[in-house]
C-alpha cells in the first residue's frame, strides 16, 4: 500500500531507518559519500518531513510496516520537482508504485517535469522507465584526494569575471550551445523551463560563480563550492573551447587548495573538462544517469455553449 506519510509511522519509520541501506537516489548533494561527515540517525528524518507546496513524501507499507519511503521536492522553480530520497527494502515493483505516485501527486500540482538521478549500474533503472521516467543524460563524478599540482596563474585569468545578476539570459544561451538536443529538452527549450528546472548546488559551503566572456558572448560557466574538508566544482563549457575548460579548471583548483579532497559531476559528453580534470590528477569514482518524466498538462476540451449564454 503506498500513501503518504503520517505521523503513526514514525515508530515504524525509526525501525525501517535503522538497518543501513542506500538512498537510490541520488540529487548533487547526496553524491559525497567518501567526504560526507557521519550524522546521528535522527537528522535522516529531516529528509522526511513533509513541507505543503515544497516537499511531498509517501511511504509503501504492509501491516503497518515500511517497507519504502520516497520524498519529492521543488527544484528552482514550480514546474519542476526532483525525487530526493527513494528507500526500499526489496519487493518487485515496489520502486515502480512509488515513482507513480510522485508523478501522480506532481501532476495534482501542475509540476510538469519530475527529475531524478540513480547510480548508472542500478537494477532498478528499468523500474523508473517503467514508472514512465525516461533517461537523457550520464554523468561521472571526479575526485582528487590532493589539490592537483598547477602553475602558478593570477588570481583572476584574463577573459574570467564574477558572475552579474545580468548573466542569466547570456547564460541559457551557453547552456543551449553546450549541451545536446536530448538534455535541452528534458532541462528547458526555452528561458523559462531552464530556469525552473535548474538544480539545486551541492548543500553545503560558500559558492561563489564565475563566467568566461569572449568575443561578446560567455563561452564557460564555473561554480566553486568550497565546505570545510571538500571543494566542489561545476563548470559548463562550449564544446569547441578547449582552453576556456582548461582555464575554469584550474582557477576552480586554485579556489580550492588546502581542501582535502576535490569533487566535479560532469556530464560524459562533456569531453573537453572530463579531459582537462584527468590531467589535473582527478580520478573517476561513480556514474550516474538522470531520468526525467515529463507530466502532461490538464488543458480542458473545448466545448459548445447555446447562443446568448
Amino acid at each position: 500500500m503506498i500513501r503518504s506519510l503520517q505521523p503513526t509511522d514514525l515508530w515504524s519509520l525509526v525501525q525501517f531507518a535503522r538497518t543501513p541501506r542506500a538512498n537510490e537516489a541520488r540529487p548533487r548533494e547526496k553524491l559525497t559519500r567518501s567526504c560526507a561527515e557521519m550524522l546521528p540517525p535522527y537528522t535522516v528524518f529531516a529528509d522526511w518531513v513533509p513541507a505543503r507546496g515544497r516537499r511531498y513524501v509517501w511511504v509503501a507499507s504492509d501491516d503497518r510496516q515500511v517497507r519504502g519511503a520516497a520524498s519529492l521536492r521543488r527544484r528552482a522553480g514550480k514546474d519542476a520537482w526532483e525525487i530526493d530520497t527513494l528507500l526500499l527494502d526489496g519487493g518487485d515493483g515496489l520502486c515502480t508504485e512509488l515513482l507513480e505516485r510522485a508523478g501522480m501527486t506532481a501532476g495534482a500540482q501542475g509540476v510538469q517535469r519530475v527529475f531524478l538521478r540513480m547510480d548508472s549500474e542500478s537494477p532498478l533503472v528499468s523500474e523508473a522507465v517503467r514508472a514512465g521516467f525516461v533517461a537523457y543524460q550520464r554523468e561521472r563524478l571526479l575526485q582528487a584526494c590532493a589539490s592537483p599540482t598547477i602553475s602558478a596563474a593570477p588570481s583572476i585569468p584574463a577573459g574570467l569575471r564574477l558572475r552579474a545578476d545580468g548573466d542569466d539570459y547570456p547564460l541559457f544561451r551557453l547552456f543551449q550551445a553546450a549541451v545536446s538536443s536530448g538534455v535541452q529538452a528534458a532541462e528547458g527549450a526555452t528561458y523559462k523551463e531552464w530556469q525552473a528546472t535548474r538544480e539545486k548546488g551541492w548543500g553545503r559551503g560558500r559558492r561563489s560563480e564565475f563566467v568566461y566572456e569572449g568575443q561578446g558572448e560567455l563561452l564557460g560557466w564555473l561554480r566553486v563550492t568550497g565546505a570545510s574538508a571538500c571543494g566542489y566544482l561545476d563548470m559548463l563549457v562550449r564544446p569547441d573551447e578547449e582552453a576556456v575548460a582548461g582555464v575554469l579548471v584550474d582557477f576552480g583548483c586554485q579556489r580550492l587548495a588546502g581542501k582535502e579532497c576535490m569533487l566535479s559531476l560532469v556530464r560524459e559528453t562533456d569531453t573537453a573538462v572530463l579531459r582537462r580534470l584527468r590531467e589535473r590528477g582527478f580520478k573517476e569514482q561513480d556514474g550516474y544517469v538522470t531520468l526525467v518524466k515529463h507530466i502532461a498538462a490538464r488543458v480542458r476540451a473545448p466545448c459548445f455553449i447555446p447562443a446568448g449564454a
